[in-house]
């Protein structure tokens, strides 16, 4: 396999009329790039140029040779380019994955400001609720809600997220509001299930600590549901803040235990690697970021 910077060497040769103009033009020495060419005659085994003191003159076959040489030149021209562009505005498809309750909640209108600011990205966006390996399934980037596990991927924190007990007036009605964590256990709690399949709350209060496990009649893992279960009065759920909002203003539902505090966790872009991290994952984190941060 020949050297492809001394095809380009090459061409540069013949383009510029002799060794020592091309040499002026690349900043080398006329000794050094003579014996570049010399080498790769050798390699190829055929003579490129008749060589006098005056004169420079291709070869038939290295008249061949400089033709190729030239496609080349242009497609390293044509990479150099592209890879330009790519440094001064987004583009390309940009592959995302989001929680599918966050990702309705929040992304709609934050993709569609950000695709028209960058009209030369496509981005293709999965929600989901399952772990998405992103570099086997060939993602740009996950946005995370809650408590990252630990990982070997770079995770930058764009926001804040914290759950709040809730239920419905007409529940508490029926069975009464409960006054501290452990009274949990004698009501009808919605749960999401952790990654051990068990559903446990960790409360604070002042310098009080209480971890609960609770269970209930209905365990999902969609918040939306667990939410929906709730307004209907069916138990007492933790919810993100920002999917039960709407429904805490509206009175639908109702904040159980204000004074006891749930783990606030974050909302995170969380991607393979900071090296050579592509203007089209950089620009759409920093765009999310801008419109998480607190006004």
């Amino acid at each position: 396999m020949i050297d492809l910077n001394d095809m380009l060497l090459f061409a540069q040769v013949v383009d510029s009329g002799s060794f020592t103009a091309a040499a002026r033009e690349l900043g080398m020495p006329k000794s050094t790039l003579s014996r570049r060419i010399s080498n790769l005659e050798s390699k190829l085994d055929s003579r490129l140029l008749h060589r006098t003191t005056r004169s420079l003159r291709l070869t038939d076959i290295g008249a061949e040779f400089y033709e190729r040489c030239l496609r080349v030149v242009e497609e390293a021209k044509e990479a150099e380019n592209l890879i330009s562009r790519d440094l001064e505005q987004p583009r390309g498809l940009l592959r995302v994955t989001g929680p599918i309750e966050w990702g309705n909640t929040h992304i709609g209108t934050i993709i569609s400001e950000y695709l028209e600011c960058y009209p030369e990205v496509q981005l293709e966006l999965i929600l989901t609720n399952r772990y998405v390996d992103l570099v086997a399934e060939g993602f740009d980037l996950a946005l995370r809600a809650g408590n990252l596990e630990d990982s070997s991927m770079i995770a930058r924190r764009l926001g804040d997220s914290s759950l709040l007990l809730c239920a419905a007036p007409s529940y508490l009605e029926r069975h009464g509001s409960p006054q501290n964590p452990k009274d949990l256990h004698e009501h009808s709690c919605l749960a999401y299930p952790g990654s051990d399949g068990r559903s446990t709350l960790q409360f604070s209060s002042s310098n009080n600590l209480s971890q609960v496990e609770i269970k209930g009649r209905l365990v999902a893992n969609s918040m939306d549901t667990l939410r929906e279960a709730a307004i209907a009065g069916l138990g007492i759920a933790a919810l993100p803040s920002s999917l039960c909002r709407g429904s805490l203003q509206s009175g639908k539902l109702v904040q159980v235990m204000p004074e006891w505090q749930l783990p606030a966790g974050g909302i995170y872009a969380v991607y393979p690697s900071q090296r050579h991290l592509t203007l089209k994952v950089r620009s759409f984190i920093d765009f999310i970021a801008e419109r998480l941060s607190p006004t």
